[in-house]
């Protein structure tokens, strides 16, 4: 529901969610998420805290913990998650969202550093165009976020119905191209 600006009873729904299954870790960081996309960081930051006192290597809670952080400007908290997440995931994977975090933070050179590994990867194995367009976003370089975007778009990338909402997408959600993504995908603007 977040993705259609419903994030209240995105919350609601989580929060029933979660007296059903208190224990659930997807069910805590969907919560955490639902925090997120509503922009209240702080409960949010609270929640993926609690789900990592669950499983501290819950990958997917250590990134979006990340991005929490990157959201209320806690780039050196954002940063460690996403080292944290690099050491319990497919480490490419996680590269996006720590290149992501570095130039958010102004560690232009970092965030390049991880674009180069990429790079390098891909040669071997597919790279996710939505990993790429991370790093690019974080840079603030919104030509290649959106071209890299549009790719990711191409490869059906991952969690469509989330861009709307999702503030890392604040810089770019004006521009026309990234209405246009959000029209082909259906989603209202």
């Amino acid at each position: 529901m977040s993705g259609f600006g419903r994030s209240e009873e995105a919350l609601a729904e989580a929060k029933r969610a979660l007296e059903c299954d208190p224990l659930s870790l997807i069910v805590n960081n969907v919560l955490g998420f639902q925090y997120y996309l509503a922009r209240r960081y702080d409960e949010a930051i609270d929640q993926y805290r609690r789900t990592l006192e669950m499983d501290p290597d819950f990958g997917v809670a250590n990134i979006e913990l990340g991005y929490a952080y990157a959201a209320k400007g806690m780039f050196r908290e954002a940063i460690a998650q996403g080292e944290k997440y690099s050491a319990t995931a497919t480490a490419f994977r996680a590269r996006g969202a720590l290149g992501y975090f570095r130039g958010r933070s102004g560690d232009r050179n970092g965030a390049l550093r991880l674009l180069e590994e990429l790079k390098t990867i891909s040669k071997k194995r597919h790279v996710r165009a939505y990993d790429f367009h991370l790093i690019y976003l974080g840079l603030g370089e919104k030509d290649e976020a959106l071209a890299w975007l549009e790719r990711a778009y191409e490869e059906r990338l991952p969690f469509p119905i989330f861009l709307k909402p999702d503030p890392i997408y604040d810089p770019i959600r004006s521009d026309p191209r990234f209405a246009d993504l959000l029209r082909r995908l259906g989603l209202p603007r």
